[in-house]
């Protein structure tokens, strides 16, 4: 889970010691349109997944990206402490 908070937090440029499972766009300013379609290509290279453009547009929080991985058939541990993956 640490690696992909790690490619959400430098794809949206934000601290990934930062992000929580309830963090999304609204949180972080410079997690714009532009921010989220980047994160989703960079999703796809490191997951090798191929997300669908409405999934794309759809990754506006932690917790999204995490279910749109899950669907995919990754898994995603979140076991860590309360509110963070």
């Amino acid at each position: 889970m640490k690696e992909l908070l790690e490619l959400i937090g430098l794809m949206i440029g934000a601290n990934a010691e930062k992000l929580t499972t309830n963090s999304s766009s609204e949180d972080f300013p410079k997690w714009d349109s532009l921010r989220t379609v980047l994160l989703g290509v960079a999703l796809e290279q490191t997951y090798e997944v191929t997300l669908p453009p409405q999934e794309v547009y759809s990754l506006t929080s932690v917790a999204r990206i995490r279910d749109v991985l899950k669907g995919h058939g990754l898994i995603i541990d979140d076991r860590d402490e309360e509110g963070s993956l």
